[in-house]
């Protein structure tokens, strides 16, 4: 299946703070959906039928989803030194003046 829930024992998205709410459930129980529901059309076409209410959590969770994978990507590239010339770029433009207060 395309969507599924990311869980923690809190039962709120760690990122958002909002009650977790699974998309599959909701485009299930207001578009009548089965499991064998699997290609992009069929799922674009269920979103469209949500409800507003509904609309709004599927963007939120798939915001949070979002937000969650890039942190983690972004966390992966600084243990795999893949900003460290960055970094050390800004240190030294630091130590030489070469920044402003903002």
């Amino acid at each position: 299946m395309i969507f599924c829930a990311i869980t923690n024992n809190s039962g709120k998205n760690p990122v958002s703070g909002h009650p977790r709410v699974s998309p599959q459930a909701i485009i299930k129980q207001q578009c009548k959906l089965t499991d064998s529901m699997s290609t992009i059309e069929q799922i674009e076409a269920a979103i469209l039928k949500l409800p507003p209410g509904d609309y709004q959590k599927l963007v939120q969770w798939l915001l949070d989803i979002e937000y969650q994978r890039w942190s983690e990507q972004l966390e992966q590239d600084i243990l795999g030194g893949k900003l460290d010339t960055l970094a050390q770029e800004a240190l030294a433009d630091f130590e030489s003046g070469q920044y402003r207060v903002i």
